[in-house]
């Protein structure tokens, strides 16, 4: 029974041989690379499934409640606006030009001396005649405004995003220029105000504003003011300001640098297009709610 046993300790000492030396050098390996060091950096939380998927949400929640109304067409104003003026203003401009003219008769002498040789005197015999042209022209204001002007590329940049993402929602937008040119032919009449608004009671249900506002506090440089308006029963659905700040892309990546181990790499600032995107996300979520 002894030999056994003495086996058994034989064994037991054997793996402890092998075993210790792992452990300690393990042990010896982080205590090198973890001296003096601050601890690791916890990772960066995850992002809302909210911020990820905001705008496939308002997509998906637009679209239904719009189906749910027979998908009626909206006439988008971009960077315009409906005012409170009720009387157009007519201003003539007149325009006067004179203009002369010479007519007379030509007087002819003829003399000849005793030589035989004649000479010729002529003689214009002329009046003035002025005559006054006057041409009046007619300038008629628009009842409609316009807000902050933004550089041309920007401009058409943000607008044709915003346009795109509520397209992808099955959205309705009227042209308001072919509504204008169209309303015009059918009333006979160049009264803008009458015209905007026979073509908007012809072609749409709703009226949409988006004007942009200067706001510093905005990366971008401006603000959004939405106005949502039923034009069958002149209500104001909603209104919504906005500076239409996309979500934060989160922290930047780690990358290695030569000599100096790994330093975080500065998130990338949202573009133009990103804010458009943004707007008609936010814009979709607000329609959406009063649809």
């Amino acid at each position: 029974m002894k030999y056994p046993i003495i086996k058994y300790v034989v064994l037991l000492m054997a793996a402890s041989v092998t075993l210790f030396p792992t452990v300690a050098a393990r042990a010896a390996e982080q205590h090198i690379y973890r001296s003096g060091q601050p601890e690791v950096m916890p990772p960066p939380p995850p992002s809302p499934p909210l911020a990820a998927m905001r705008g496939d949400a308002a997509r998906k929640e637009f679209a239904a409640a719009y189906a749910a109304q027979g998908r009626p067409a909206i006439a988008l104003y971009w960077n315009r606006e409906m005012t409170d003026t009720l009387a157009q203003d007519v201003s003539r401009v007149t325009d006067e030009s004179d203009s002369s003219r010479e007519s007379g008769t030509k007087l002819k002498n003829t003399t000849t001396d005793e030589a035989g040789a004649s000479s010729e005197l002529s003689e214009n015999d002329s009046t003035g005649k002025k005559t006054r042209q006057t041409v009046e022209l007619t300038v008629r204001s628009s009842g409609s405004s316009t807000g902050a002007k933004l550089a041309q590329k920007m401009d058409i940049t943000l607008r044709t995003s915003f346009m795109d993402f509520l397209r992808s929602a099955n959205a309705r937008i009227i042209d308001r220029t072919l509504m204008m040119r169209s309303s015009t032919i059918r009333n006979d009449s160049v009264d803008s105000q009458l015209v905007e608004m026979k073509g908007l009671e012809a072609n749409a249900r709703f009226l949409v504003e988006v004007m942009v506002v200067p706001d510093a506090t905005s990366l971008l440089g401006c603000g959004f003011q939405i106005n949502i308006k039923d034009i069958r029963s002149n209500e104001l659905l909603a209104e919504l300001y906005t500076l239409a700040t996309p979500p934060s892309q989160g922290p930047g990546k780690f990358t290695a640098v030569p000599g100096k181990g790994f330093e975080r790499t500065q998130p990338s600032r949202p573009s133009v297009q990103d804010y458009g995107r943004q707007l008609g996300t936010e814009f979709l979520e607000k329609f959406a709610s009063v649809l």
